[in-house]
């Protein structure tokens, strides 16, 4: 593997390497530096091709005007889209319209900082299909016909433009939406589930808050990262396709690209159903407003064959899954040590009065736990907390691993 790096800013760079990916030679690009201005890292893959110069500089400019907007403010997340004016050539091609940034999967043989973002490169009509149908639609067919799970986070240079018309979906019929990637929905055993992590919840609730009450709505999910399988279709189809995950044949649980929620005066008993590559409900009035309503708190919902789950809990690994191997970390062996975490941050929340508090701790190999964030502990209560943490006994590890614990009521 080469690799070269190129400054584009003071403390931004990106570090270009030429390396096998997903069965392919590819130029990939990684930039370090934008985390510290609050921005997820970012990642681009392409093919190599005959003739290319070391580096490839199409990407370098995208990623110093990408650079630049970070720097006067500008942010991206997983699901968000950014569009190019007419005419701008962007990759070498004039027919790039837009790019579409969703967590990165991994660069064979490189490190790749957690919660990284893919930049995929949408042509023609793409930007707009994505804007109206959400993101893991389109990846999910790009995952199919690469053939790759759960998607290709690479850009095929010769690719041309899904050709799809406007109204083919039930997606395209002036239904609202709302994109929320780190939303996940699938399909196990006839029970569909919907989880909305306690983030996106201020999101959700601000955007229903301009859909009236007895209009249908859909919520464009992300691909869920523990599905065995996602859904994929394309109109004509009468059935969705299944692009299994590698080492789960049976594909029991199976992600979908949208979830949409509609009300009947002459359902009594609401109904769950697929839907394309989604999933719909149709209900009931009484569940219709009682749905609704925990939408917007945050809180969890049960039907006959739905859950709405809500998390107010999230744990992040700092680290690829490669670090992870080596320094020995498994998570079945911490579960009890994080749920003891949890449950201390949970207290200080209720005592304090707080919303929502988040910790970085780090596990060394000596069994033992120390608080890397946060650092400053402004008042009594935080450093209660903390020592609490580094109180508890820890699995040991071969290599110190870092965890970020976040925690909400």
């Amino acid at each position: 593997m080469k690799n070269w790096t190129v400054e584009l800013l003071p403390g931004v760079v990106v570090h270009a390497y030429l390396h096998q990916h997903q069965q392919h030679t590819c130029w990939s690009y990684l930039t370090e530096g934008l985390r510290a201005l609050d921005q997820s890292e970012l990642a681009f893959c392409w093919p190599f091709e005959d003739g290319d110069v070391p580096v490839p500089p199409r990407p370098l400019e995208f990623f110093d005007t990408v650079c630049r907007a970070v720097a006067q403010g500008g942010r991206v997340g997983p699901g968000d889209v950014t569009g190019f004016a007419k005419g701008s050539e962007v990759f070498g091609r004039k027919d790039v319209t837009g790019v579409l940034y969703v967590p990165c999967p991994g660069l064979e043989e490189i490190a790749v900082p957690p919660e990284t973002l893919s930049v995929i490169p949408l042509l023609g009509k793409e930007l707009e299909r994505v804007r109206d149908e959400g993101g893991a639609r389109f990846m999910a067919r790009q995952a199919l016909r690469t053939q790759t799970y759960p998607y290709p986070n690479w850009f095929d240079r010769q690719r041309k433009s899904e050709r799809l018309k406007k109204g083919e979906s039930v997606l395209g019929g002036g239904v609202p939406v709302i994109h929320s990637w780190l939303t996940h929905a699938w399909s196990q055993e006839g029970r569909l589930t919907l989880r909305i992590p306690y983030y996106e919840r201020d999101l959700i609730a601000r955007a229903l808050e301009n859909i009236p009450v007895d209009r249908p709505f859909a919520l464009l999910t992300g691909i869920a990262p523990e599905a065995e399988g996602i859904l994929v279709w394309r109109p004509g189809q009468r059935q969705a396709a299944v692009l299994a995950a590698p080492g789960a044949p049976a594909a029991e649980r199976l992600s979908g690209n949208f979830f949409l929620f509609a009300t009947n005066p002459e359902v009594e008993v609401s109904l769950g159903e697929g839907l394309e590559d989604g999933f719909r409900l149709i209900l009931s009035l009484a569940d219709h407003r009682a749905l609704r309503r925990t939408l917007c708190r945050g809180e969890a919902f049960e039907l006959d064959h739905f859950t709405l789950e809500s998390s107010n809990h999230q744990v992040m690994l700092l680290h690829d899954e490669a670090y992870l191997e080596q320094a020995g970390f498994q998570i079945e062996k911490s579960t009890e040590l994080l749920q003891q975490i949890l449950g201390l941050m949970q207290a200080t929340l209720q005592r304090d009065e707080l919303r929502g508090l988040a910790v970085r701790v780090q596990l060394d190999a000596h069994g033992q736990v120390a608080v890397m964030f946060p650092e400053a502990l402004e008042f009594a209560s935080k450093n209660q907390l903390g020592l609490a943490v580094m109180a508890l006994p820890a699995p040991p590890l071969r290599l110190p691993v870092q965890l970020e614990l976040h925690c909400q009521l």
